[in-house]
């Protein structure tokens, strides 16, 4: 909790990318205790909002941990799970990592993102998924999967800003 109050404050990223703060936090991502998991992505999120960070997390092989964690049943996890998720896509180097990334996916876990009840687990992913169409490779791959029917779907139901934009 404390590291995730420190990384809320953009002032503070240059002292803690210089610790092995970011290294440990992000090996807590394998977890399975949901408060210590938590406390993790709430330190990676504040992170994810700098360029130096972001590009510190995406050295760290911390897209495919969250990806890991994208169907977890908690909702408060998986909120901060796509929200750090779609900090890191302004960064170019996540669209190459998501390129990789998404040669792992099948299209059931990318669906998911824009499939939740909740709204923000549809904002969140129509972001992640607009930012990452700007990478022809990432592109290609989702339109591979059909993702782009239920884009249009969803987009249909519920006139988003952000569905509209990865359309």
């Amino acid at each position: 909790s404390c590291l995730a109050n420190l990384a809320s404050k953009p002032k503070n990223h240059s002292a803690l990318q210089v610790t092995r703060s970011v290294a440990i936090v992000v090996e807590i991502l394998d977890c399975v205790e949901e408060a210590h998991l938590y406390h993790a992505l709430l330190f990676l999120r504040g992170l994810s909002t700098s360029p130096i960070p972001r590009n510190i997390l995406l050295k760290q092989n911390t897209i495919s941990r969250l990806w890991n964690l994208v169907k977890i049943k908690k909702m408060d996890i998986r909120h901060e799970v796509l929200h750090t998720l779609c900090n890191l896509s302004v960064d170019d180097d996540f669209r190459n990592h998501m390129a990789i990334c998404l040669t792992k996916l099948q299209a059931d876990e990318i669906a998911i993102l824009l499939q939740e009840d909740g709204y923000h687990s549809k904002l969140f992913g129509a972001i992640l998924l607009g930012n990452g169409f700007t990478n022809v490779d990432f592109r290609e791959r989702i339109l591979d999967l059909r993702t782009l029917d239920l884009l249009i779907h969803e987009f249909k139901n519920g006139c988003h800003y952000e569905l509209g934009r990865c359309i």
